[in-house]
């Protein structure tokens, strides 16, 4: 009896760790196309590269800091109707400007 238990709470796992990235597929997805959609990010020979997502880490790519908050605003929204949240110990910002002011 022990054993069967054992099988069936491996099986368990087993599943859930085969349907955990087809899930996250799907809700990464949703955020993906809301943000082509908006047509705000970088693209490249109109093929939309504003949104990079590898694993469980998303990166948002702009020329604009404005586009930047919005779309960073829309992937809020898409996460508050999936009920996902951001770590926002998590999140970072870079900015690259052309012109550097030097305070002395």
């Amino acid at each position: 009896m022990t054993y069967s238990l054992l099988t069936s709470d491996i099986l368990v796992q087993i599943i859930i760790l085969a349907l955990v990235p087809f899930l996250f597929y799907i809700y990464i997805n949703t955020i993906i196309t809301a943000l082509e959609k908006a047509d705000m990010g970088c693209h490249i020979d109109n093929i939309f590269v504003g949104c990079i997502a590898y694993a469980d880490d998303i990166l948002l790519l702009s020329a604009a800091v404005v586009h930047l908050h919005n779309m960073l605003e829309i992937s809020q929204s898409q996460c508050d109707k999936l009920d996902i949240r951001f770590n926002p110990l998590l999140q970072v910002t870079i900015s690259q400007a052309k012109f550097s002011l030097w305070l002395i």
